[in-house]
């Protein structure tokens, strides 16, 4: 399980954090891949897509993206782009 408790814990403090300050879409993202939360994830990468955060571009690419990298709705968003290889 590794540190899922911390995690959980940092995830809940920003998720609390960002209803007074921006909290990039795509960290969160990042949390719950972690956390295997792969439905969350994917909605986190929507949000970031729907106002085009910067770290997009490395969602085809950075390997931490793997677990959602394939998801149909992550495809759609890598073509929109532009991403595909």
């Amino acid at each position: 399980m590794g540190r899922n408790r911390e995690a959980e814990d940092i995830l809940n403090g920003l998720l609390k954090l960002s209803k007074r300050r921006y909290i990039s879409s795509m960290t969160l993202a990042l949390i719950y891949i972690g956390l295997s939360r792969l439905e969350e994830a994917v909605r986190c990468v929507e949000k970031a897509y729907q106002v085009m955060e910067g770290p997009l571009v490395f969602l085809n690419v950075y390997p931490t993206y793997d677990p959602i990298r394939n998801h149909p709705r992550c495809q759609q968003m890598i073509r929109n782009m532009g991403l595909v290889h």
